[in-house]
C-alpha cells in the first residue's frame, strides 16, 4: 500500500463534529438605550450578545424589520455594524428574600456595592401555561368595597 493510499484510508476514516453555526445581525441604530439591528432571528424576551465584548441584551421588539433591543446593563463602545448574536436564552429574574434591599442590573448582578446577591433563585419570565380546560372556574365573588368593580 503507497502513502497516500494509506492516508486515503484515514483520512475516511474520520469523523469531525458538526460545527456550531450562529445566526446573528448587525447594529443599524443606537440612542444610548435602545439597539436596533436587523439579522437577529430570535423572539420577544430572547437574550442577544453585542460586539466583542458580548455586553448581554434583551428583544424587547420588532419594528420594520429591525430588533429592537435593550441591554441588560450599560451598554459601551456600540457603533454601526457591530455584531448582535442570538444566544438562545429566555429571559429570567432573580427572585428570593436576598434582593430585598439591593440594587441590582438586568443581569441581577449587584449594583450597590454590598458584594454579591445571595438567597436568589432564577426564575423563567415566561411561566408555565396551563390548558383552559383546567383552570378551574370563578364560584366566590370578591368584594372590594368598590361599587364600579363588584
Amino acid at each position: 500500500m503507497s502513502v497516500t493510499q494509506a492516508l486515503i484510508r484515514l483520512a475516511g476514516s474520520v469523523t469531525l463534529p458538526p460545527l456550531a453555526v450562529q445566526r446573528g445581525g448587525r447594529v443599524t441604530a443606537f440612542d444610548g438605550a435602545l439597539v436596533e439591528a436587523v439579522g437577529i432571528d430570535a423572539p420577544v424576551g430572547g437574550r442577544a450578545l453585542l460586539g466583542k465584548n458580548r455586553q448581554h441584551a434583551e428583544i424587547i421588539g420588532f419594528r420594520d424589520g429591525r430588533a429592537l433591543l435593550l441591554g441588560l446593563s450599560p451598554l459601551a463602545a456600540i457603533t454601526p455594524g457591530v455584531s448582535v448574536i442570538a444566544d438562545g436564552i429566555d429571559s429570567d429574574a432573580a427572585v428570593g428574600p436576598g434582593l430585598l434591599g439591593r440594587v441590582i442590573d438586568g443581569l441581577g448582578r449587584a449594583l450597590d456595592g454590598r458584594g454579591p446577591v445571595v438567597g436568589v433563585v432564577r426564575r423563567a419570565l415566561a411561566g408555565t401555561q396551563r390548558a383552559s380546560a383546567r383552570v378551574s372556574r370563578v364560584t366566590a365573588r370578591l368584594d372590594t368595597g368598590i361599587a364600579a368593580i363588584d
